[in-house]
């Protein structure tokens, strides 16, 4: 069985990372996905976040220990990482990953690479996070109040079709990044996004090649 999840954000303010240390310590899984924007280093250096999350950290240890892969897929709140770091001696860290799971390809990433806002203002978002952040304030807060408008809902929707057109040779398409949990079909691609655990706490398990979208109150 596999466990995805994505878009964490620990050392944000507004992230419900224990609610999912909870599940991660009942689960019966052999496989975890961490699907990108683990940490968030765009508002905290990582070593401040080792220190102030210490038992996300060693949660993942523990269940390295007991024989469950780990799989990093590196987000846009996280790319600059230093991989070097010992935490991840046991974790396979990637950008994308095509798998053949029940007889379908099922491809694995963040999904930032379709956001074209991302891609070309990213230093703008960066300092807008870090400026929320003196404030005690979340900018990921602030950016799901703008969800519900008509002109970033678009734009949110642009990043799923955009990822479905340009991988329109896989089964089951699985991402983040937008923050929107979402289990559709679109042109005979599934698309399923784990969402977050800011706003969403949800998560995608996988288990004899059946996906499920799921959350956590």
């Amino acid at each position: 069985m596999r466990l995805i999840v994505s878009d964490l954000h620990l050392g944000n303010p507004e992230s419900q990372y224990k609610k999912l240390l909870l599940i991660l310590a009942k689960a019966d899984f052999t496989e975890l996905y961490l699907a990108g924007d683990i940490f968030d280093l765009w508002v905290k250096d990582f070593l401040d976040i080792k220190r102030d999350c210490f038992d996300f950290f060693k949660t993942l240890d523990d269940l390295i220990s007991k024989g469950i892969v780990v799989n990093y897929f590196l987000g846009n709140h996280d790319e600059e990482i230093d991989v070097t770091d010992p935490v991840f001696d046991r974790i396979n860290i990637k950008l994308t990953d095509l798998e053949i799971i029940a007889d379908k390809k099922v491809k694995f990433f963040h999904g930032d690479r379709y956001d074209y806002l991302m891609k070309n203002y990213s230093l703008a978002f960066k300092f807008c996070a870090w400026f929320f952040s003196l404030f005690g304030s979340s900018y990921q807060t602030s950016l799901s109040s703008k969800r519900r408008t008509k002109n970033f809902a678009f734009l949110l929707n642009e990043i799923k079709e955009t990822a479905i057109k340009e991988n329109s040779h896989v089964d089951v398409l699985i991402m983040g990044h937008t923050h929107i949990a979402e289990d559709v079909i679109v042109d005979g691609i599934r698309y399923i996004n784990s969402g977050d655990w800011i706003n969403n706490n949800s998560y995608i398990v996988e288990e004899n090649g059946k996906f499920e979208l799921r959350r956590r109150n």
